[in-house]
């Protein structure tokens, strides 16, 4: 082969290995799934001075606006203008002009916009020497935007005009930890939601500690993760603290010391009304009701302020994601192929596994989201054990492995945990099982290496780090059961190989041109590595000597954007088209 001729979307380019795979991409020959979301992923929200409701639409990757019959008014979703819109929207803050705030928690900033469409006004970090380090909740009062910054365990003031005005940091008793929201009183006086402690946390307006109250627990005045804080006034209290209490699925309300007044809400399925699945945030209209935005209930709920307490009164969403052959996916990644040929893939912001036929056809869904400790939270990665059918699944934010059956079932298993010691993980993104011994191997992302593991005893056997730096996918050569590593901070490919009696040694490392944070990787019959350039949004084929042999930029007559995993199973190559909600096979 002397040549790369381009086909439907590739882009030629010199051959450099004797493999034809190249040359013979074209399109897909199959496109499996397509989107599958529900109407609203609420992690935060308020009522605006006109009474709309304004999103933070997270699993939309995306800022919504209702009004509060129902109807959407406008959403800006991420990547349509200038790249200026939010894609990871966390929490909504609304001034008192209706000036709307996005806590965008992925490009650690403030996007402000117009309330009118959703145009991007301005952004904002942070001063010079300490930005932002993960702003996951915001509020707006008097010309004052709080936001809470989670990792640097800070509450950030800034002006309307993006300045940095003022912060509060642990002080004696208010010992901040994992904060996830902050309002402020008609005094100035500041209250956290210390989601870590479960308690609130109540600073002086120069920021001296005044009180705390709560703790962990389920009984009136305790809290289980504290999520989102908000102070207004009640028709009949004055001006009252309500707390969303998120993982009791219930919104506490209190008097501005600390003294309970009112629980209203309570853990249940999003079929069922007046109840939270997993609440985040709660917001107040004028009128003294309140709303709570149930994220992985996938609805905003209402409740009337009556003379005697609150009754509940509207649900806005509350259906879940489709699973249809063409409406299934929101944001696929990893796919693992049975030896009876069905697919699992793993379908990311569903927080669930979809089984298909290799044509498409969709038989099931094993996974939830909600507050049981089988939950998964964002997963990237699933793999199969050859012995027993069942899924090792990479569940990322939750920083472990769990295992669930062959078929659809509570999960079996669950190994790992935060940290950096042997069996621990910081932000696993991928997994992968070889056959032939019997051993997963899992990218440990944020730990910078790759762990091995033994599938029939689950214990931990060993790790790699070498000068890996964010690796985020891993699969296996069939050819020579070595291991292919994207190491993506790094923008290369590793080749590891490991045995129980040597351990991991490094194959081979390849540096293809141009890429920007690959997320995933994997080599095909001819011995070519399929590469996944996530943030280029293209997929490029590389030689084994590293010269880009192809690269595929769109399908169908759609741009690829974000493709993430990359699976071969003998003549067929599937690329997760994450941002599509596709998957897209080539045979080869």
């Amino acid at each position: 082969m002397s040549a790369v001729i381009a086909v439907g979307g590739l882009a030629a380019g010199s051959a450099g290995s004797a493999g034809a795979s190249a040359a013979m991409i074209g399109e897909p020959s199959a496109i499996l799934g397509g989107p599958g979301h529900a109407l609203v992923y609420p992690s935060g929200m308020e009522v605006a001075p006109d009474g709309t409701l304004v999103v933070a639409d997270t699993g939309n990757d995306s800022v919504a606006k209702f009004r509060p019959t129902g109807t959407l008014v406008w959403r800006v979703s991420a990547g349509t203008g200038e790249g200026d819109e939010a894609e990871n929207a966390r929490d909504i803050a609304v001034d008192d002009q209706g000036f709307i705030y996005v806590a965008d928690a992925a490009e650690f900033r403030i996007i402000k916009l117009d309330p009118v469409d959703g145009h991007t006004i301005m952004t904002f970090n942070g001063p010079a020497g300490d930005r932002l380090g993960s702003p996951i909740g915001i509020t707006a009062k008097k010309n004052k935007i709080y936001v809470s910054d989670g990792a640097k365990k800070k509450i950030r003031v800034f002006d309307t005009a993006g300045v940095q005005r003022q912060t509060f940091t642990s002080s004696g008793a208010c010992d901040l930890s994992a904060v996830r929201d902050a309002d402020a009183d008609a005094a100035g006086n500041v209250y956290v939601a210390n989601y870590k402690f479960n308690n609130i946390v109540k600073f002086s307006p120069s920021g001296a500690c005044l009180t705390t109250w709560g703790g962990p627990g389920t009984a009136t005045g305790q809290f289980k993760n504290p999520y989102g804080v908000r102070i207004a006034k009640d028709p009949k209290w004055g001006e009252v603290v309500y707390v969303a209490d998120s993982n009791n699925n219930r919104v506490q309300v209190f008097t501005k010391t600390g003294v309970f007044k009112a629980s209203i809400g309570r853990t249940g399925p999003f079929s069922e009304t007046g109840t939270f699945t997993t609440m985040r945030r709660v917001a107040v209209a004028k009128d003294g009701d309140i709303w709570g935005a149930d994220l992985w209930g996938w609805r905003l709920v209402r409740f009337n302020r009556t003379a005697t307490g609150y009754a509940y009164a509207q649900t806005i969403g509350g259906q879940a994601p489709p699973l249809a052959n063409t409406k299934v996916f929101n944001e696929p990644r990893a796919v693992a192929i049975g030896p009876d040929g069905k697919l699992n893939i793993m379908d990311t912001v569903n927080q669930r596994v979809v089984t298909m036929t290799a044509t498409g056809t969709v038989l099931g869904a094993c996974g939830q989201r909600d507050f049981r400790p089988v939950s998964l939270n964002w997963p990237r990665g699933v793999a199969l054990d050859p012995v027993t059918g069942q899924r090792w699944i990479a569940d990322t934010k939750q920083s472990r492995l769990q295992i669930f059956p062959a078929t659809c079932g509570l999960q079996t298993y669950r190994l790992g945990g935060i940290g950096t010691a042997v069996g621990q993980f910081n932000w696993p993104f991928a997994i992968a099982i070889r056959a032939s011994d019997r051993l997963a191997f899992v990218a440990d992302t944020w730990n910078d290496r790759v762990t091995v593991w033994d599938v029939a005893t689950r214990a931990p056997l060993g790790s790699y780090s070498g000068t890996l730096d964010s690796p985020r996918a891993i699969s296996v050569d069939a050819a020579t059961g070595d291991l292919v590593v994207a190491d993506a901070a790094n923008n290369r490919i590793v080749t590891l190989s490991y045995s129980r009696t040597a351990g991991f040694a490094e194959v081979s490392t390849i540096t293809p041109t141009g890429l920007s944070m690959p997320e995933g990787v994997a080599r095909d019959r001819h011995g070519d590595y399929w590469v996944a350039d996530t943030v280029n949004g293209r997929v490029v084929v590389v030689s084994a000597a590293g010269t880009v042999l192809a690269t595929i930029t769109s399908a169908a007559g759609k741009a690829l954007s974000k493709p993430t995993s990359i699976t071969v199973d003998g003549t067929k190559i599937y690329v997760s088209d994450t941002n599509n909600d596709r998957v897209l096979v080539y045979t080869n």
